[in-house]
């Protein structure tokens, strides 16, 4: 009977352990299959792959987890593009269809190669990644080169509220409509993301929206093309997207770049609508469009637009970035105070800031912001911050659960000091007024309401009056 109970309490023990640790799941040391490691997952587990192809077609099977490379140990970009899942033309590379709430995450994956064909909806939607009822975090992804009868990069159907940050949807193609992206009945927040290069047979060639009110901002859409209406989008069943620094260029199909029907509402405001072909907007059976503070080629009436060509510059993927004469640099709205901008801009500039020194905040139209330096840089913060006060790395990085955050101030500046940390959409998360005398704050990964927070990037900030260091840290369970 004793040794029966010491068994008994060593199994215990050893449970607890188990139970208490950080799991991290690393593909293909533990597993040769990242779809192994979702299964054995259990919720807030994190399944770390290694550079390298992968063949397989995953399903998150209502596992709340975070799926990534090592971009999100590394924040090099150069694990996005060799970290890559191939969908073998055997069906679409990523599915959420369980209720996957935010806590399910997918970071730094080239997916390509999906295939889905059928003839009912939502089984041929979304040859990339289908999102049905869920709303997962999907954060610095290339989805590329998938087919399907629609939505041949992403689809969102029937309540997906995701999360789309830093995603390239490019090259993807769709049988019918929504060669990019399709959002139906459906609320995603889409930031710091780009739509190019996508074709649809019939409509929407960038992107679908059908009954839907989704949030874009500091997006590019650009050279889409539809075979019949809407090379940049087609929108619906009242569809009634809102569009904030969103650059629309050079898309094409046989009627227009944005062909409103059926009661759609777009709202753009400091958006860009230029080159696109034959017409920037259609309406067929539409309600009506709001356009405030933007750039419309031929013109449009509304408070604060203009048509005056604007001046693009730059290669790649930033060729929409604005020269310094551009007529689109500091024309967009005065009041940005609801709008629910994120800091920085598409490439991580500062987004509102006093360029000209007036005291006055004004932001540029379209997704990039002229002039203004990195949100997140060592060298920015040298350039613009005096010696008496500075900010130090966070201590351990990345980390689970709690973490260090250490900084020095001048004792006639600590009064006015402040540490907050921000999520990488901007959100605010966390504030931390700075005592005198203080050093350092320990942040154990919860919110203000005391949640705790998922796995990712995050961003913390020490203000001193009107100047501010700005670093990154990563929360890794």
């Amino acid at each position: 009977m004793k040794n029966t109970r010491i068994v008994f309490i060593l199994i215990i023990l050893v449970l607890s352990v188990s139970f208490l640790s950080a799991t991290i799941i690393n593909i293909p040391e533990d597993y040769n299959q990242i779809q192994i490691g979702i299964n054995v997952s259990t919720d807030g587990d994190t399944i770390l792959v290694q550079p390298g192809t992968y063949y397989e077609n995953i399903n998150f099977n209502g596992h709340n987890i975070t799926v990534c490379s090592l971009f999100l140990t590394t924040q090099d970009s150069f694990y996005i593009e060799q970290t890559i899942i191939d969908g073998s033309q055997e069906g679409r590379v990523v599915t959420f269809e369980t209720n996957e709430n935010s806590t399910a995450s997918l970071t730094g994956f080239t997916l390509k190669n999906g295939n889905v064909y059928g003839p009912t909806y939502p089984e041929n939607r979304g040859g990339g990644i289908s999102i049905d009822s869920s709303s997962p975090t999907l954060t610095n992804l290339i989805v590329a080169s998938n087919q399907a009868v629609a939505a041949g990069g992403i689809s969102f159907w029937d309540n997906a509220n995701a999360t789309l940050d830093h995603v390239i949807v490019e090259d993807n193609y769709s049988y019918d409509n929504s060669g990019g992206i399709h959002i139906s009945n459906s609320y995603p927040t889409i930031s710091n993301s780009i739509i190019k290069n996508n074709f649809a047979s019939s409509k929407s060639g960038g992107i679908g929206f059908s009954s839907s009110s989704p949030t874009l901002t500091n997006t590019l859409i650009v050279n889409n093309t539809a075979g019949d209406k809407g090379g940049a989008m087609y929108l619906s069943s009242e569809a009634w997207p809102i569009m904030v620094n969103v650059t629309i260029c050079n898309n094409s199909s046989a009627w227009s770049a944005i062909h409103c029907d059926t009661g759609s509402r777009p709202n753009l405001i400091n958006c860009i609508l230029w080159n696109n072909s034959p017409d920037e907007i259609l309406f067929d059976n539409g309600d009506a469009i709001v356009i405030s503070y933007s750039n419309v080629r031929n013109g449009w009436g509304g408070t604060g637009n203009i048509n005056e060509y604007p001046l693009f510059t730059g290669t790649g993927n930033n060729q929409y970035s604005l020269q310094e004469a551009s007529p689109c640099v500091d024309a967009g709205i005065p009041n940005t105070s609801g709008l629910m901008l994120p800091p920085w801009d598409l490439i991580g500039n500062l987004r509102i800031w006093d360029g000209d020194g007036n005291g006055i905040a004004n932001i540029d139209m379209g997704a990039y912001e002229y002039g203004s330096l990195p949100y997140v840089d060592v060298n920015y913060n040298a350039i613009i911050q005096p010696l008496d006060f500075s900010l130090y790395q966070n201590y351990p990085n990345p980390f689970n659960p709690s973490t260090t955050i250490s900084f020095n101030i001048s004792s006639e500046l600590n009064d006015n000091a402040v540490v907050s940390i921000f999520n990488l959409k901007g959100q605010l998360i966390k504030t931390y007024s700075i005592n005198s005398g203080q050093t350092s704050i320990t942040w154990n990964g919860e919110d203000e309401f005391e949640k705790t927070v998922t796995s990712g990037i995050y961003l913390y900030k020490l203000n001193v009056g009107n100047k501010f260091f700005t670093k990154k840290m990563i929360l890794l369970k």
